[in-house]
């Protein structure tokens, strides 16, 4: 099947048992070239007697925010119409038709705090700090960090969202170990216990990625064709890294390459260098 679409010319993705079939809509005959690649899935499973579970088969079609009249089809699969949703969940990230992130930060937001309450109560007699940070990192941070590269927010109310769950961590260790928060801000006192703060915690693991893919850590040539180094066509005073393409909407300021990129070129952080050293500048980018 997957030979069979390729030479069709339909993108697909493969993970274990799930099945992404999609295509960019433009015009009516793009939608018959997407049902066509939905019908030889269906042919192959009648042909090797897979029975799909229609319940698990969604629709879900990307477009912008300020596109209210965006191309729908009624795709079938094995004459059924398959249902059209607005969100789904994808390896455990919340994606929006709007291509939006606000209800997949804030379901993780909710998920961070509840666990947030259950290491408060745990480490109840603890006495050691290195213990209680320790345990944030493992259990709460960790949950707010995952496939953060994908869908780290740069609206001011989604960061605050997600800094709200440290930002309460913070007081409780504060009047956990008896420290006076009125002496100091959250960012001073994030400072004071080696940590930093989410938004500078979430740029740092999507600065790392950003390097991994361009050293061939991380083998994926589809992610690394989005990477551009910048050549000046005349000689120039104007030290920039990478090249960026000029954007006209937030989503595209948002995806990762351009804002990690961007982010380089105003730090003069130069991924062509020894990981240890690559890791100190960006730690010192943040000061």
């Amino acid at each position: 099947m997957a030979l069979k679409l390729t030479e069709e010319g339909i993108p697909h993705l493969f993970y274990a048992d799930d099945l992404k079939i999609f295509f960019k809509i433009k015009s009516h005959n793009d939608h018959d070239v997407l049902q066509h690649g939905i019908n030889i899935l269906t042919t192959w499973c009648k042909t090797w007697g897979l029975v799909l579970n229609l319940d698990k088969c969604q629709v879900l079609t990307f477009h912008s925010y300020r596109n209210l009249n965006p191309h729908f089809y009624p795709y079938t699969l094995n004459n059924t119409i398959i249902a059209r949703v607005n969100t789904i969940k994808d390896l455990g990230v919340l994606f929006q038709s709007n291509c939006l992130f606000n209800q997949h930060i804030n379901s993780t937001a909710n998920k961070a705090f509840k666990m947030l309450g259950f290491i408060k109560r745990a480490l109840y007699f603890v006495k050691d700090l290195n213990t209680v940070l320790t345990t944030y990192y493992a259990v709460v941070r960790s949950i707010i960090s995952y496939a953060s590269v994908v869908w780290s927010p740069n609206q001011v109310y989604l960061i605050n969202e997600i800094e709200r769950v440290q930002r309460n961590f913070v007081r409780y260790v504060c009047n956990k170990f008896k420290y006076d928060r009125d002496e100091h801000s959250y960012e001073v006192f994030c400072k004071k216990f080696n940590m930093l703060t989410l938004q500078q915690h979430r740029l740092s693991l999507g600065l790392n990625f950003f390097y991994s893919i361009i050293h061939s850590k991380i083998q994926s040539p589809d992610l690394l064709k989005n990477i551009s180094l910048y050549i000046p066509p005349v000689a120039t005073r104007r030290q920039l890294i990478f090249g960026l393409t000029k954007t006209r909407t937030d989503y595209k300021r948002r995806v990762w390459y351009h804002y990690l990129a961007n982010y380089c070129n105003e730090k003069n952080l130069n991924p062509h260098t020894k990981f240890s050293k690559w890791r100190e500048a960006v730690v010192q980018s943040f000061c």
